[in-house]
């Protein structure tokens, strides 16, 4: 996942925007709605910064070792996008590990 995060930080600054991630989440979910990329956002971005830090990306994507099952729960609580949004997580996650990345990268 490091090696991910930082192909999307398109900034340099080792945060990713809702650009980046909207950017990223389109190319595995193309009929995301903005509303639901927002929300996307929100959900991964637990500390209000308004940008996205590595654990919290690695947390979404089920690679931190500090993710609680209530860090789960809340994350796919959002009834109406739990679906599809856990998809594309999973789609994520799964191209991560089918390509051999070390996960101790981040």
């Amino acid at each position: 996942p490091g090696a991910l995060f930082r192909s999307l930080d398109s900034s340099g600054t080792g945060r990713l925007s809702a650009s980046d991630l909207n950017e990223m989440a389109l190319a595995f979910w193309p009929q995301l709605t903005h509303p639901e990329l927002a929300a996307l956002f929100h959900t991964i971005c637990r500390n209000g910064t308004g940008s996205i830090e590595p654990g919290e990306f690695c947390a979404a994507l089920g690679f931190d070792d500090r993710t609680t099952l209530a860090t789960m729960t809340s994350m796919r609580s959002l009834s109406s996008l739990d679906q599809m949004l856990q998809a594309a997580c999973d789609r994520i996650r799964n191209a991560i590990v089918e390509a051999g990345v070390d996960v101790a990268e981040v």
